[in-house]
């Protein structure tokens, strides 16, 4: 049997690691080409970025030209001004102000026209002529643009400076506003090698991966930086140019291709890379020294698990059979432990919960015994004041049969008060409560007569509420023993019972003889002192400690005063799971 739980072992050991070769190689290429091609995608974005920024430089510098007087001078009295001095002097400031705008060579030209795009201003102009046709097609798209720059490339431009080289340019156009009309009175021009674009996707360059500068516009794929280490593949980025517009729109098409675009905005110009879908696969050779690492831990593990199942098993099936004794009833099995590790561990707690549930069975056995006898004691109990409560009630009837109804009258009370202490359920209702208040307080009335007032005041929907027994007779009992410590005055008691929430108050006060000791009192009902005299305050604390627990909300509250008398409050659960649970018993 062992020998097949091994053999079944090693076999599902093989298959999941053929299952890990088969299933686990091809999503970890996969992986690892999403990663690769992410990676690539936010530099591409990065150098879109950057690219965007040296865009976004030039704009400010036209949004800056905006706030000089001297260009709307310029443009709105080009005609009747041309030769005056005054107009001059403010073509002079203008392209002084140009120049200090302008202070590094990357904006090459500086042009502002007007509405018949003749040339206005021109300042540190470096360039060649440029198409007439075409210059003017920008210029009026510039003007439709409003007030928004329109980026556009010039691509066979020469240099002043060096008439036999052509550079590539890029131009913006804005149109420049009246401020008082808001009409538009002229366009400017800056222009800026596309050198500053091309250094960044040149900055850092790496095997296998092509970066381009291109402009799409009018269908035509134009490649920036064509220099002699991306000569031969113009032909192979050319064929993407029909569908450039799709692979810019479709990323997965794109990443199947080995394309990656990123665009500039408010421009045509995008940042492309080409790589091989190879590519990514070059920490291959590592993955495979990982599998092979994985195929020779495997093995060890199997050598491992093999020794480990034939040492573990024997005490593991000893274990086992001690569990199947207990499950059958037999508590007197025993485990015996061989080993120190996690399994004689395991044993040795095996052991100690079957001697606690030796114990336990033996404390219930004990505590059922207790409980019938307790039960037979408590029947016994009620049958030996049969004679007692005869015997009043015959004094009873020979008080009437002489016309003492008064002497009636105190025995009856007598009677019902010892009877409603052989009643043993915990707790009972209000209303029945009351009764052996009323009892007391007629048998205690033989005592004071009129010195004793009793006022109680409890609503007629709150007498059936359940409480624990003997709470309020022993707070009366105790105003009354405490209260007439001067007997030269009447004490009234005072009873209120109220609902608040879902919290019964139960309020008795007194206006007899106080205590300054107010303090001390409730410490010893808080069972923090003990005193002999203050017992039923501190039995009936207790009490409801027991049943609803010492953190609950409800307890007994002792306040006294010796000028104005003593006030007990009791504090109860309208509602609670052990009322029903005492009813039911």
């Amino acid at each position: 049997m062992r020998g097949k739980m091994l053999f079944a072992f090693t076999l599902v050991c093989v298959v999941i690691f053929v299952g890990m070769l088969i299933f686990g190689l091809q999503p970890s290429l996969k992986a690892l080409e999403d990663q690769g091609y992410s990676t690539l995608s936010q530099t591409a974005d990065l150098m879109a970025e950057s690219c965007q920024e040296i865009l976004s430089s030039t704009e400010k510098t036209s949004y800056a030209l905006l706030w000089f007087d001297e260009l709307y001078s310029v443009l709105t009295q080009s005609n009747q001004r041309k030769y005056q001095s005054s107009y001059l002097n403010e073509m002079s400031q203008l392209r002084l102000c140009v120049v200090n705008m302008i202070p590094d060579n990357r904006q090459l030209s500086f042009r502002l026209y007007d509405l018949d795009e003749n040339i206005v201003v021109e300042a540190i102009n470096n360039l060649a002529e440029i198409d007439q046709e075409q210059e003017s097609e920008w210029i009026q798209m510039a003007i439709n643009a409003g007030g928004r720059c329109i980026w556009r490339t010039e691509h066979q431009v020469k240099r002043l400076s060096d008439f036999r080289n052509t550079v590539k340019v890029l131009s913006m156009y804005r149109v420049v506003v009246d401020i008082n009309t808001f009409k538009p009175i002229g366009i400017m021009r800056i222009s800026i090698l596309e050198d500053e674009l091309t250094a960044v996707v040149n900055a850092s360059k790496q095997e296998g991966i092509n970066r381009y500068l291109v402009d799409p516009h009018d269908g035509d794929l134009y490649i920036f930086n064509q220099d002699e280490e991306t000569d031969g593949l113009e032909a192979k980025f050319s064929s993407i140019g029909s569908t450039f517009e799709q692979l810019s729109n479709d990323t997965e098409t794109a990443k199947q291709q080995g394309v990656i675009i990123s665009s500039l905005e408010n421009t045509d110009l995008a940042i492309v890379f080409i790589y091989d879908n190879q590519f990514f696969l070059r920490t291959l050779p590592f993955m495979q020294t990982m599998w092979t690492i994985i195929a020779v831990l495997m093995v060890i593990a199997l050598l491992i698990s093999s020794v480990a199942s034939v040492s573990l098993s024997k005490p593991i099936r000893d274990l086992a059979k001690t569990m199947k004794l207990v499950s059958s009833g037999d508590l007197n099995a025993h485990a015996v432990i061989q080993t120190k590790d996690e399994i004689g561990w395991l044993a040795g707690n095996f052991n100690r919960m079957l001697d606690a549930m030796r114990k336990m069975m033996d404390d219930l056995k004990e505590t059922t015994a207790n409980y019938y006898e307790m039960r037979l004691q408590a029947l016994q109990l009620q049958m030996n004041p049969h004679f007692l409560f005869n015997t009043l009630d015959n004094i009873r009837w020979m008080a009437l049969k002489h016309k003492d109804e008064e002497t009636a009258d105190y025995l009856l009370a007598f009677s019902n008060l010892v009877r409603k202490d052989f009643d043993f359920r915990t707790f009972t209702t209000i209303e029945v409560e009351m009764e052996t208040v009323n009892d007391f307080i007629v048998l205690e009335k033989l005592r004071f007569a009129d010195m004793l007032n009793f006022c109680a005041m409890i609503p007629a929907e709150l007498k059936s509420l359940m409480i624990p027994r003997h709470t309020i007779q022993p707070l009366v009992e105790n105003a009354i023993t405490h209260g007439f410590l001067d007997r030269s005055k009447s004490l009234t008691i005072f009873l209120v019972i109220e609902v608040k929430g879902d919290t019964i108050v139960i309020d008795v006060s007194d206006n007899g003889t106080g205590c300054s000791e107010s303090q001390m009192i409730s410490d010893i009902i808080d069972g923090k002192k003990k005193a002999p005299h203050l017992m039923a305050l501190r039995n009936i604390a207790d009490r409801i400690r027991t049943y609803w627990g010492k953190d609950a909300p409800y307890g007994v509250n002792f306040n006294s005063d010796p000028d104005m008398g003593t006030r007990v409050v009791i504090t109860l659960p309208v509602e609670s799971e052990i009322y029903h649970r005492d009813m039911n018993e």
